[in-house]
């Protein structure tokens, strides 16, 4: 295929073989791909903190190992901020930690561990704000608090005036124009 053709169009290029089967994958600022597993490389988690995680370069289809000895990020919330750092949040019941990484020299070129969340959680859902912060909300066990993760001082606050059913199920959004969302704002 010509080059100007691939340049607009694409092409599938062979398959990845990683060293564990991932759970979340992230674009990182720099084109490169951040994935990550848990604390055992294709099974479900145990045993000690940790998560198994590695970088993918896809301009020399290097894949380098960068596990993360402090954080069980198996069902973490995931978003980008504005500023370019993949969060990773919570990924248990009881798991409050937040990890960053960011592959520019201004941030550091491993985890890091940032500010604890409010609530432990996992399976919390977590969008970037158009200011740049995260919001994160529900997620098995964190019930109806809403937290709010401020990009310039690494810190998670309670989101005030949102009081979310905790009787709510996925099922229940299906179709309704998120007004759900829109009613719990207004109030």
């Amino acid at each position: 295929m010509a080059t100007a053709q691939v340049n607009q169009t694409g092409q599938w290029t062979p398959l990845l073989t990683w060293p564990f089967v991932p759970i979340a994958i992230a674009h990182l600022a720099d084109g490169r791909v951040v994935a990550w597993a848990s604390t055992q490389t294709t099974t479900f988690p145990v045993g000690a903190t940790f998560t198994y995680a590695a970088i993918y370069d896809p301009n020399t289809g290097v894949i380098t190992a960068l596990n993360n000895t402090a954080h069980d990020m198996f069902c973490t919330g995931m978003a980008q901020t504005g500023d370019g750092r993949i969060i990773a949040s919570g990924g248990g019941a009881n798991v409050r930690t937040t990890s960053t990484i960011g592959m520019i020299p201004r941030w550091s070129q491993n985890w890091s561990q940032l500010g604890d969340m409010l609530s432990g959680r996992w399976y919390n859902t977590s969008v970037t704000l158009p200011n740049g912060n995260l919001l994160t909300m529900w997620g098995r066990a964190g019930g109806t608090l809403t937290e709010i993760f401020d990009q310039n001082t690494n810190t998670w606050s309670a989101l005030p005036g949102i009081a979310l059913d905790s009787t709510l199920e996925a099922n229940d959004l299906v179709d309704d124009d998120n007004q759900w969302f829109y009613n719990q704002l207004q109030h």
